[in-house]
């Protein structure tokens, strides 16, 4: 086995902790791993319910304010939901393709496409063909845009003419910025994994401190009775209390020490004591 290969090169006293905390390692980043997948398949998932809410409820404000020629009502809504700080924009297109509304005042009057461009670099074709969908379907869209990581939604506004019979359509956009969030989850998760298995680390090492001091005292007195009698102190006695198995190894050596010394002092062919054993004693 690996260990055994390991144990012809390390004591055991090193082994089995730098064994231990490798599998406190790896648990901890399987661990960590895991929850990071899960908080975020949860955040993306939750907030594009949100996300998808709050557009609905905007949607329908927005032309109540619109039929109303009053859009104070719609702008303190927004000024409100883009107090979230995850919040990149939102704002009010106008049939004509200008912002009337938006979280960020600078773009007031710029056109939509310029904006969402600005925003989404790398994405704003994607969204861009969401909102001229509502020339053939209008409905509600909500979408997470993976490249940018960023849940949108975008739901077409009805404006009333003033004959209240001809309407032409804006719409409403919103831009939630996951990536942001999940970074906050993340260094939480880290944080919270750090804590509990620096935790259990710490306590393992202080177990450890005392347990690898209780049994090296033990081995240590071991090892040194046996480098006695290799030198050939016959007299040596090892004095280990306890039941367990260095007792036993201990009270072993024992016997064996005064069966060697039995056999060193008597002949057992001439039945006479050996000259040698008597002089040693």
């Amino acid at each position: 086995m690996f260990l055994d290969k390991l144990l012809l090169f390390f004591p055991i006293r090193v082994v089995f902790p730098v064994f231990a905390l490798i599998i406190f390692l790896i648990t901890g980043i399987y661990s960590g791993w895991s929850e990071l997948i899960e908080s975020k398949k949860e955040i993306e998932q939750g907030k594009l319910e949100y996300l998808c809410k709050t557009a609905a409820e905007l949607q329908e404000l927005a032309e109540f304010s619109a039929w109303k020629k009053n859009l104070e009502l719609i702008e303190r809504k927004i000024i409100n939901e883009s107090a979230d700080p995850f919040i990149d924009v939102i704002f009010v297109a106008a049939p004509s393709g200008k912002l009337i509304i938006s979280s960020k005042r600078k773009y007031i009057g710029e056109n939509y496409v310029e904006v969402i461009r600005k925003n989404l670099p790398h994405s704003h074709k994607e969204v861009l063909s969401f909102i001229k969908s509502f020339e053939k379907k209008a409905g509600l869209v909500c979408s997470h845009i993976e490249r940018e990581n960023v849940v949108i939604a975008a739901s077409p506004i009805i404006f009333y003419q003033k004959d209240l019979r001809t309407t032409s359509t804006g719409f409403l956009y919103m831009q939630y910025n996951v990536e942001k969030l999940e970074e906050i989850y993340k260094q939480h998760i880290v944080l919270k994994v750090l804590q509990q298995y620096g935790f259990f680390i710490l306590m393992f090492a202080l177990l450890y401190i005392g347990f690898n001091k209780m049994i090296g005292e033990r081995i240590d007195t071991i090892v040194r009775a046996t480098q006695d009698i290799v030198r050939g102190n016959m007299d040596v006695r090892i004095h280990i209390r306890g039941r367990d198995e260095f007792a036993v190894i201990a009270s072993v050596i024992n016997n064996l020490v005064d069966k060697l010394n039995r056999y060193i002092s008597y002949d057992y062919l001439t039945g006479i004591l050996n000259r040698f054993g008597l002089e040693n004693r």
